[in-house]
């Protein structure tokens, strides 16, 4: 298996980093995220330097620990020189450990909302470990035992800075989205439409407003008749 980065991020109080040391050139770009966004979780795929990156990203509703809005907390995996085949998985991996690890030691949660609960990422605890290391040793051991064998050389060029397309997370591993991958920065909705419902919900309307221009031609040529 290829060796794999984790990074753990966000703005407690102004952006931190936890984790590799490598290309934070990168993972400096999410402290300009979208803050228009209207999910509260989405992952972004991208390839940058060779290597692909693969974001859980929180930003909607969360405030730093100063009770100031538009922060965010991240956590990032790198496989380098290769790719994850199964992102459905990755992205269940990152969002269980996010609601199971860090919410109640990093971040607290009351209704729509969640606050840091430190201005630094190294001050949370559980039980006797920092709690940046505890997320660390998780997320290798689950990438080890479930996620290595899902992973294959990368051959495609860098993707960071290409235009960016939206896909369900219910279409990560089809033929559609490792088209996209190898083509566009790609953020994944855990909400969106898949392509296929999306088509399905315009050929309905479709449908309906074709029915009802035929049944206005039909009614104006019955009073062209009188």
């Amino acid at each position: 298996m290829s060796s794999f980065d984790l990074y753990i991020h966000g703005t407690p109080r102004g952006h931190q980093i936890w984790g590799s040391e490598n290309n934070h050139d990168y993972i400096n770009k999410f402290y300009n995220h979208d803050k228009q966004a209207h999910e509260k979780a989405v992952m972004y795929a991208e390839i940058c330097n060779g290597d692909s990156y693969y974001t859980y990203i929180r930003h909607q509703n969360l405030y730093d620990a100063e009770g100031r809005p538009e922060a965010f907390f991240a956590l990032t995996v790198c496989f380098r020189k290769s790719y994850c085949s199964n992102v459905y998985k990755l992205y269940n991996l990152l969002e269980q450990v996010y609601t199971k690890l860090c919410l109640g030691t990093i971040i607290s949660q009351k209704g729509d909302e969640e606050t840091y609960i430190v201005a630094d990422l190294t001050l949370a605890h559980t039980g006797g470990n920092t709690t940046v290391k505890i997320i660390q040793s998780a997320i290798n051991q689950n990438i080890t035992e479930s996620i290595s064998q899902f992973v294959y050389q990368l051959t495609c060029g860098d993707t960071f800075d290409r235009p960016s397309r939206v896909i369900s997370l219910l279409e990560v591993d089809s033929p559609l989205f490792v088209d996209y991958f190898k083509k566009y920065s790609l953020i994944i909705s855990p909400t969106v439409q898949t392509s296929s419902k999306a088509y399905e919900t315009v050929a309905n309307n479709l449908r309906e407003v074709t029915s009802q221009k035929e049944a206005l031609i039909s009614k104006n040529s019955r009073l062209e008749r009188k």
